[in-house]
């Protein structure tokens, strides 16, 4: 799983767990998660860590920390956080949280599985080849 991990990080973000896509809708972190799965990555970091998440968030221009810990779902969906470089900073501060780093790593582990699962599913059972799928799957998991 370390090496899956490893080689997705890599090629998704130089393996950098403050990475942000700013040209395109929110794709954030170790595996540049999406939209929605960004969202549900903020809300885990929120959770582990809801005052140094709200002062990391605090100079965004746009209202993070409370589109974060609202109910609505679809909030990041079309979000291009490239536009403001004080979003921008407020979310590189929230993504270097130790919170951040904790709760990447465990969404990493578990979409890991999920895909890992996924290659034996279609009968790859060569490591080297889950690896493979597993990080084309990542890419697009359709």
């Amino acid at each position: 799983m370390e090496e899956l991990i490893y080689i997705i990080g890599h090629n998704e973000s130089g393996n950098k767990y403050d990475s942000i896509n700013k040209t395109e809708v929110i794709s954030i972190g170790l595996f540049n998660w999406y939209g929605a799965r960004a969202l549900g990555l903020a809300r885990s970091i929120v959770t582990l860590d809801p005052g140094g998440s709200r002062t990391a968030l605090s100079t965004a221009e746009t209202p993070l920390y409370s589109q974060i810990t609202s109910g609505n779902n679809s909030v990041w969906n079309s979000y291009i956080p490239g536009h403001n470089q004080n979003d921008m900073n407020a979310l590189k501060a929230f993504l270097s949280l130790p919170a951040s780093k904790t709760a990447q790593d465990a969404l990493a582990q578990t979409d890991g599985a999920n895909y890992s699962s996924q290659a034996k599913a279609v009968g790859i059972v060569v490591p080297a080849a889950q690896i493979y799928y597993a990080d084309l799957y990542n890419q697009s998991p359709k």
